[in-house]
């Protein structure tokens, strides 16, 4: 029931409880058998108020209580996502692969609740998250994206393409428009997207997530962060690809 998740890291201290327990612990200092209007029924009146007093304090301190055992510091955020990242990374490494790019994906259309915490004005927490890392052997570009588990530290395969570099004609940004329902109603998320043009087909590999992240503060900075990473990586595979076709 109090188990800790993702979702731990999102959650806000219960103001109103406590503004409730406040309520209840003045309630029990203020005595009705004094004002006229209740002094024919003090008894029951005082009994009402204490009962009334009691409810709101026991309510509020139990609230309170869950947040305190269910909270996740932003903290421990930032360390599991740098050991996911190592973790993952290593992992694709002793298999021979040479990294071109990586990008930490915010998906809020793939599960029924989403949230963006910002750190500074700047958004940096986000719930769902996934790892998206381009990779390249043997004359194939490998493409790998995890599901991130941030809280325990675990993540999982949820989509992996192997595509000849020789069958792609082309590679950029697109952008496009998500429509989705969740239990917050009717939301829309805006996106970039790598896409992989192949004699095959196309490949669209959502990478940043615009709308509902600007919605929580400043994104200017993670935007040309990410276009700045985007166009290492195509720039990179640009020329790693001529060089691979003259041999």
């Amino acid at each position: 029931m109090f188990g800790k998740s993702d979702k731990s890291f999102f959650l806000k201290f219960p103001t109103k409880y406590l503004v409730l327990m406040i309520i209840g612990v003045i309630l029990l200092f203020i005595d009705f058998s004094n004002i006229e209007l209740f002094s024919k029924y003090s008894m029951i009146v005082d009994f009402a108020n204490i009962g009334i007093s009691i409810v709101f304090i026991i309510t509020g301190l139990f609230e309170i209580f869950i947040y305190l055992i269910s909270f996740a510091p932003a903290s421990r955020y930032d360390e599991n996502i740098e050991k996911l990242r190592i973790q993952i990374t290593d992992e694709i490494k002793k298999r021979g692969e040479i990294i071109m790019g990586d990008f930490l994906s915010f998906r809020p259309w793939t599960t029924d609740e989403y949230y963006v915490k910002a750190k500074s004005g700047i958004p940096r927490y986000f719930y769902p998250v996934y790892y998206v890392i381009l990779s390249t052997k043997d004359n194939i570009l490998l493409v790998n994206e995890y599901k991130l588990n941030v809280y325990n530290a675990t993540y999982h395969l949820v989509g992996y393409q192997l595509i000849p570099t020789k069958s792609i004609v082309s590679q950029g940004i697109t952008q496009d428009r998500i429509l989705f329902s969740s239990v917050l109603g009717e939301s829309a998320s805006t996106n970039y997207f790598l896409e992989i043009r192949t004699v095959g087909g196309t490949l669209r590999i959502p990478v940043l997530e615009e709308e509902i992240s600007e919605s929580a503060g400043d994104i200017s900075s993670i935007r040309s962060e990410f276009l700045n990473k985007i166009g290492i990586y195509l720039k990179t595979f640009a020329q790693k690809d001529s060089r691979g076709s003259t041999d």
